[in-house]
Order: structure tokens, then C-alpha cells, then sequence
């Protein structure tokens, strides 16, 4: 990827808006020929398929350690904290509440649909 100026980034970012918007006039003036029961089969189909890859990616990431941001306590269990992955990836695990707001190595020890359980590495 060559480097560009910041001037020029600018004029790639308004010209690419300036398409997009474009696009969405002529989508806007589509007729919606879809009947309610097939968009929601399709919604079904997509949330289905979507939870699906999220349960893989979230087990393909047990047993790996990453950086955690800790963002707070779990209001269901007093020893655990929660926090974010730099792949704003939700983990849970048991660790004081003085971690709120630091970085801790977290080891991945089980993949959940919306969340990932971890613990601190030592």
C-alpha cells in the first residue's frame, strides 16, 4: 500500500461517501418486492448462521491468552470482573475489583455464544 497524503486520504474519504450515497438514493428507489414472511426467514437464516461463526470464532480462541481490558465487576458474581479484547471480545473471569481499569493477561478457558470465560495468567 503506497502512503498517502492527508489531503489526499480526505478527498479518497469524500469521494467514497459521495459513492455510497449515490448507491443509497438508487436503493432508496427500488420497489420492495419482498413479502414480510420471506424478509423474516432471511433475518432468521442470517441471525442463525451469524450465531454459528460466532460460537466458532469464540472456540477457536480457548486456550489462547489475550490482553484484557477490565471495564467493570459482575453484578451476578462478586469475585469476577469482566472486560474487553482488542477484538472487543467480551471475558468474564474471577479476579478482583482493583483490576477495573487495567490491562490483565487473561488465558481463555471457555467459549459461551455471546462471551468468552478466561483466567488471569499468572
Amino acid at each position: 500500500m503506497v502512503p498517502v497524503s492527508n489531503d489526499e486520504f480526505q478527498r479518497q474519504v469524500r469521494d467514497q461517501q459521495a459513492e455510497l450515497d449515490e448507491l443509497r438514493e438508487q436503493a432508496a428507489a427500488l420497489e420492495d418486492d419482498i413479502t414480510p414472511g420471506e424478509k423474516a426467514e432471511r433475518l432468521m437464516a442470517l441471525q442463525t448462521l451469524q450465531k454459528k461463526i460466532t460460537m466458532e470464532n469464540n472456540r477457536n480462541r480457548v486456550g489462547r491468552s489475550y490482553a484484557v481490558l477490565v471495564d467493570g465487576t459482575s453484578l451476578r458474581n462478586p469475585d469476577q470482573v469482566h472486560g474487553r479484547t482488542s477484538h472487543n471480545t467480551i471475558v468474564n473471569f474471577p479476579g478482583e475489583r482493583s483490576l477495573v481499569g487495567r490491562i490483565a493477561a487473561v488465558r481463555i478457558t471457555r467459549a459461551n455464544q455471546n462471551s468468552l470465560t478466561g483466567e488471569i495468567v499468572p
